[in-house]
């Protein structure tokens, strides 16, 4: 078929070109067809065939070239910068190999490839930032094609210089020019205010793209440009004047002029842009209610202690998430979801738990935490943390969930109010324990617990029943309802399954 296919549009182009009228031109036959992977695509480059004065030439070109493109990682996704690329150019790839990480909106994740071949042709270096989804990324070519013959699709090209520009922009800083004294562009179009910050960053207003009505150039347009150029104020102090013999006495010496103050330009990152879209997103757009329950410590701290002693040693927000939990179980109507327009409520409780990284602020989910006793919990949350401070979270580990918990009591914070993490419904926020008088003038250790919730989608009465079982079972902490039956049998096992895992 391919053959015939081949004949027939070879016999096609040479009726074309010998024409007498046919101009010089180069004309390249491809076929195409879509994997069911929406980033990689299959060309099939049959040949080249090239018109000149003397006659017709045929090269032959790569038999299977694939493409690789920018995925969408995330539901939020829509661009992304390659961090490092795994393999080099003529590096043999098998399926299941990670191609290169990528770092998403939310977390750095690798980008696995699913087919067997040999990677021919990186087109975006990494550190390129801002690539947007759907980019071509990569070539790759099947086993024992010659990968040095690759052809870059004229589409590529594009891409490729932005992304060379891009890289090399951000790296070499750009050196303001000296402030003009003259006007700056079209005065027309420039105000004052406008002006004197043109004059801080040594620019001209023809340099600036304007935003403003009539293309007029905004104090935000100078300063979105040097943001993006990462240029630095300059001195806007005036060089004294030519000193005079008759002015100026011998010892006067001329005063130094004072320069700007210093400052550090901090690189934002996706996650962090993003982070900040979606809370003003759910403060703008969910309307938050709130309550607080005051709960006594004793219990809970207690049992941790217990924990301890048998060599399980679990966290006291690894105690809340249980309890958070069998709360949730006994009130399942704050246990639910948005998707799209339509509330879910979810049978399973999976607990987002509120990690800080130094990109920022990641929740990664203990999923089915009622099928967890706390000491697997605290497992789980232990290796999900590390992952996020790493970057290392797969997706599946932190999208989704019912709920979230944020605990900043370790900072020494007693109460604060989260905001609400869509499509959940609900956050609660874990203050640190302070000293209260009990009613018989007793010292006792409580915390303060806040509930943000979404009161489009969780009536307060059952807010308030929530709360009120919550506290209950931080009160009342004990073996079953931390899932342990026996503290020792429990610890037995856990040292077992240490020297099993050696």
């Amino acid at each position: 078929m391919a053959g015939r296919l081949y004949r027939k549009q070879m016999s096609s182009a040479v009726q074309f070109f010998g024409r007498p009228t046919a101009p010089r031109c180069l004309s390249a036959i491809r076929l195409e067809s879509a994997y069911s992977t929406p980033s990689l695509k299959r060309q099939s480059w049959i040949s080249t065939v090239t018109c000149c004065s003397r006659g017709f030439q045929t090269t032959p070109a790569l038999d299977d070239t694939h493409t690789v493109n920018m995925p969408s990682l995330s539901p939020t996704m829509t661009e992304g910068t390659i961090v490092k690329w795994m393999k080099k150019e003529g590096d043999a790839i098998t399926a299941g190999d990670v191609l290169c990480e990528i770092q998403t909106d939310k977390a750095v994740v690798s980008m696995e490839h699913d087919d067997d071949g040999i990677l021919a042709k990186i087109l975006i270096p990494e550190n390129t930032p801002d690539v947007k989804v759907g980019t071509l990324i990569a070539l790759t070519v099947d086993e024992g094609d010659d990968w040095k013959s690759v052809e870059v699709p004229p589409d590529a090209g594009a891409a490729q210089a932005a992304a060379s520009k891009s890289t090399e922009s951000s790296s070499k800083p750009v050196t303001p020019a000296a402030p003009s004294s003259g006007s700056h562009g079209n005065d027309r179009l420039v105000g004052p205010a406008v002006k004197n910050y043109l004059r801080k960053y040594g620019l001209e207003s023809s340099q600036v793209s304007a935003s403003g009505p009539h293309g007029t150039v905004t104090k935000g347009d100078v300063l979105k440009h040097a943001l993006a150029n990462k240029i630095e104020p300059v001195s806007l102090s005036a060089s004294p004047p030519a000193p005079s013999a008759v002015s100026v006495s011998k010892t006067a010496k001329p005063k130094s002029p004072t320069g700007a103050a210093s400052f550090v330009d901090l690189e934002i990152s996706n996650m962090r842009r993003t982070i900040a879209k979606r809370l003003l997103q759910s403060k703008s757009t969910i309307p938050h209610a709130y309550g607080t329950a005051q709960c006594n410590m004793k219990s809970l701290v207690a049992f941790r202690k217990s924990l301890t002693s048998v060599g399980l040693k679990v966290s006291v927000n690894d105690l809340l998430i249980k309890c958070v939990a069998n709360a949730l179980a006994l009130n399942p109507a704050v246990n639910c979801v948005w998707e799209g327009s339509q509330l879910k409520q979810r049978g399973q409780v999976d607990i987002s738990v509120a990690v800080a990284t130094p990109n920022g602020l990641i929740t990664p989910i203990v999923s089915n935490v009622g099928s967890k006793d706390v000491v697997s919990i605290s497992s789980v949350v232990k290796t999900l943390a590390g992952k996020a401070k790493d970057g290392k979270l797969q997706p599946h580990e932190f999208m989704g969930g019912t709920f979230s918990i944020s605990n900043l009591g370790m900072f020494g914070i007693h109460s604060f109010s989260a905001i609400i993490n869509p499509p959940q419904c609900a956050i609660l926020a874990v203050g640190g324990t302070s000293i209260e008088l009990g009613e018989n003038g007793q010292a006792l250790s409580t915390a303060k617990l806040m509930l943000s919730y979404d009161a489009s989608a969780i009536m307060e009465d059952e807010a308030l029943k929530f709360l009120a079982v919550l506290r209950n079972e931080v009160e009342n902490v004990n073996e079953i309802s931390m899932g342990i039956f026996n503290i020792q049998s429990r610890a037995e096992t856990m040292e077992s399954e240490a020297v099993a895992a050696k």
